[in-house]
């Protein structure tokens, strides 16, 4: 099951509660690191087709205001968080 997380909040805890009563939710992070995580991030979203048009900075901030909730809100959901960039190597 793949849980995405949902700008409308009542709606989101309540999936993640049916969720978490009937599932075993993993949730998958680029890195423990922050700045990590935001710099493989970024680069993957620069060059996806419907982000062409966004400036560099404007993304960049996206990434980085968006990827900063999620790490908190799937430590509430989740039973297993698992770190897929390996340790030591650089984006």
């Amino acid at each position: 099951m793949v849980y995405k997380l949902n700008k409308n909040a009542e709606t989101s805890k309540k999936v993640g509660e049916t969720a978490k009563k009937n599932s075993l939710i993993i949730g998958l992070l680029p890195s423990q690191k922050i700045k990590d995580s935001i710099k493989f991030l970024f680069k993957r979203e620069k060059v996806r087709t419907h982000f062409k048009g966004m400036s560099q900075i404007e993304l960049l901030n996206k990434v980085k205001k968006d990827y900063k909730k999620h790490p908190r809100r799937l430590k509430d959901i989740c039973d297993f968080i698992v770190y897929t960039k390996k340790p030591g190597k650089h984006s």
